[in-house]
């Protein structure tokens, strides 16, 4: 997790706490996740970034363009496979945005 964190640029203080929660990067992914893990894990580069001022810069989201374009470059084939795996990358930007916004409010 705290590899993931770090690849999608979590703020220092969120991913030290992570660490010293877990003791351990290890996590299970089900099977059937695992392709989408990686797509998430593939889009860490196109997040969008939102100026704070002096206090830097914190992530916004993903363009939509470029979870379309990773899905098929990925191989996800079908209008309804690449829609319910794009449903499926937005709801773990949420909660990754969410881990974000929390860190922020500290």
């Amino acid at each position: 997790m705290v590899q993931g964190l770090e690849e999608i640029g979590a703020p220092a203080d969120v991913i030290e706490q992570v660490r010293q929660q877990s003791g351990n990067d290890d996590f299970e992914v089900l099977p059937e996740n695992w392709d989408m893990v990686q797509v998430f894990l593939n889009l860490t580069t196109s997040w969008k970034l939102v100026s704070l001022g002096m206090g830097g810069a914190t992530r916004f989201g993903i363009p939509a363009t470029e979870i379309e374009s990773t899905l098929r470059m990925w191989g996800t084939r079908g209008a309804k496979k690449i829609k319910r795996a794009f449903l499926n990358l937005r709801m773990m930007e949420q909660a990754a945005l969410e881990v974000i916004a929390d860190s922020l409010d500290r």
